[in-house]
């Protein structure tokens, strides 16, 4: 004969049979979870007496074996709904790809664009100082000259300006045509807009202007698909 001791109630606890070595048993009084430690006793002589079987098991054991899977973490677990293999039919956007792609080109567009309405800005006031605070009225030479760096100071502005209106338009998606021209317009003075041009040909981010009504001319996007399909032939 085998007893326990309940850690929990502290309840003496026989049986005839051993329990598996390191499996749990369960105390039938408090329902403690334990893995016992076996201390044989003697058996007295009127308990020698077998019963049925079906006395023995009733009687004699006072516990149940818990197996692996019935451990109380385990049991929670078996609770908790399971998603996996769960498809998510719903389309996707493709916004959120494209936006990705086109942070850094149109990062650099607008610096560039800064970049040149600040070296237009500095070239007018630079060619309108001489005419303005002098002494000695210029001559129509002088005013001529300067014009022409006036003009050149103001064609920089603008540039600028048109490089970063495509460069916002480009980062919000709102206009595929927009974007193209300030890239294009990037190419000058520092060659930010290779790098932007390259990325608006992505399948990506011609599917990302797509999916904003009126962000693209359809014409324009049949185009881009036939190209890209004669490049796969």
């Amino acid at each position: 004969m085998f007893a326990f001791t309940c850690p929990g109630c502290e309840a003496e606890l026989k049986s005839n049979t051993a329990p598996p070595a390191g499996k749990k048993i369960r105390c039938k009084q408090c329902s403690t979870a334990f893995v016992p430690k076996r201390v044989e006793v003697a058996e007295p002589e009127a308990a020698k007496i077998k019963k049925p079987a079906d006395d023995d098991d009733n009687d004699m054991n006072p516990y149940g074996v818990i197996n692996d899977e019935d451990t109380e973490e385990q049991a929670e677990a078996k609770k908790k709904v399971k998603f996996d293999g769960q498809v998510d039919k719903s389309k996707r956007s493709d916004r959120g790809p494209a936006m990705s792609l086109l942070v850094m080109p149109s990062n650099l567009l607008v610096a560039e664009g800064g970049f040149t309405i600040l070296i237009g800005i500095i070239m007018t006031l630079w060619a309108i100082w001489p005419l303005v605070f002098t002494e000695v009225s210029p001559s129509e030479d002088e005013i001529s000259e300067q014009a022409v760096w006036i003009l050149l100071g103001v064609l920089l502005i603008v540039w600028g300006a048109l490089i970063c209106l495509g460069a916002s338009r480009m980062q919000n998606l709102e206009s595929y045509t927009w974007a193209l021209t300030g890239a294009v317009l990037g190419i000058l003075p520092l060659l930010v807009g290779i790098f932007a041009i390259a990325m608006l040909r992505n399948p990506k981010v011609i599917a990302g202007f797509a999916e904003v009504e009126g962000a693209t001319d359809d014409e324009e996007i049949e185009d881009d698909d036939a190209e890209d399909d004669d490049d796969n032939d």
